[in-house]
């Protein structure tokens, strides 16, 4: 296809209704990743919503509710059944968390949302549970009211039912990515007078189990120039090297350390790694110039320059065109900008089907979010349930 042929095409994207509908699924993957980052008590106010007597709700899920899944459902969801119908296992409380080929069986306070409560209530003609005849009003209300107050399963041991790649619930939940960030000790300095600082000090305790012992200390040039590539990555001048050697406070350390941070170099030295997946035009098939992809770059050379909190930081690229502004214009340009984030990336702009190109859009920043804000990868699952983070194709969907 001709050069300009591909910039009528180009620009024809970006001014056709197919962009208003690449720009809105932008604003509702904001949302939705927003809400996310700015909503993270969601699961708290759930949990206030269903909050119950956890030893009377074990009680009566052991009176009522686990006697009736042994009647009905167990000789066909359970691991003693030849082969559990649809992949669901109820014998477990892992079982139904992981569910079968339809996903989870059970939304805990959520029965309307539960597939469980529906095959047994027969709303759905293809789903319908047990098959021989529908259970009885008051059992159906004894499940129902049982979801509703959260699921309360004591059932903690148990064999746990793997999905079609062989993950279980714990192994999930067993993936660095997704463990919560713990408080740890740190190491007592043993009257050692080395270490300026915490993380000092537990360096010196691997070394110390490795029985290794401290080189010498590093002369204050060395230290200098080590600190001042570190940071800015350019090396100290003759000036800034004669009035460090020179300088004998016992915080000149300190001082340097905040002179580099304070450096505009300091931005553009950092700035690069978080700029992996930048570039001025869109690579792929057709290497279309993204002529203000500049702005992003500066947004985030300027954002680590103003040390801004790595939350917003976060905030603004995911859903800038959602935050307020204040009523600030600067303010806004800053959040729109910071948008950029999403629009970076390969795209394949000969595609000449519009719409597997908005898709691929898509596909694209999800796979960067997730590997970027949540330590997983996404992509893979839009065409197979993945091998190795506990992500399904239906899920990704």
């Amino acid at each position: 296809m001709p050069a300009d042929s591909v910039c009528r095409k180009f620009e024809w994207m970006i001014s056709s209704q197919k962009t208003a509908a690449v720009r809105s699924f932008n604003s509702c993957l904001s949302a939705c990743l927003v809400g996310l980052v700015l909503h993270t008590g969601c699961a708290s106010l759930l949990a206030d919503e269903v909050a119950v007597d956890v030893e009377k709700a074990s009680r009566r899920f052991s009176e009522s509710v686990l006697p009736l899944l042994k009647k009905h459902c167990y000789e066909c969801h359970s691991h003693d059944a030849d082969e559990a119908e649809g992949g669901l296992v109820l014998d477990s409380r892992a079982g139904w968390e992981l569910g079968g080929d339809s996903g989870p069986a059970i939304v805990p306070g959520q029965p309307g949302r539960s597939l469980l409560q529906t095959a047994v209530e027969y709303l759905d003609s293809e789903l319908q549970m047990p098959p021989a005849g529908k259970l009885s009003s008051r059992e159906i209300a004894i499940l129902r009211q049982w979801i509703a107050d959260g699921a309360v399963d004591p059932r903690v041991a148990g064999p746990e039912s793997p999905n079609a790649n062989g993950q279980t619930v714990s192994h999930s939940q067993s993936l660095w990515s997704l463990q919560p960030v713990e408080v740890v000790d740190v190491p007592k300095a043993d009257g050692d007078s080395w270490g300026l600082n915490e993380i000092d000090r537990f360096v010196l305790d691997k070394l110390r189990q490795q029985g290794m012992s401290l080189n010498a200390a590093a002369d204050k040039y060395a230290v200098l120039r080590r600190a001042t590539f570190g940071l800015t990555g350019l090396p100290p001048t003759l000036s800034e090297i004669d009035a460090f050697v020179s300088d004998d406070r016992s915080d000149a350390y300190q001082y340097l350390v905040d002179r580099l941070l304070s450096s505009p170099h300091y931005g553009e030295r950092w700035g690069r790694h978080w700029l992996a997946r930048y570039g001025d035009s869109n690579g792929g098939d057709i290497n279309y110039a993204q002529a203000n992809a500049w702005k992003y770059r500066d947004y985030v050379i300027e954002s680590l320059n103003r040390d801004k909190a790595y939350d917003d930081f976060i905030r603004e690229q995911l859903a800038g065109d959602l935050l307020p502004d204040g009523g600030s214009e600067d303010r806004r340009r800053e959040l729109l900008t910071a948008t950029g984030f999403l629009m970076l990336g390969p795209k394949m702009l000969a595609e000449a089907d519009t719409d597997k190109l908005l898709i691929d859009i898509v596909d694209e920043q999800l796979d960067v979010t997730g590997l970027t804000f949540l330590g997983m990868t996404f992509g893979c699952a839009r065409c197979h349930d993945h091998k190795f983070d506990p992500i399904s194709t239906e899920d990704y969907y």
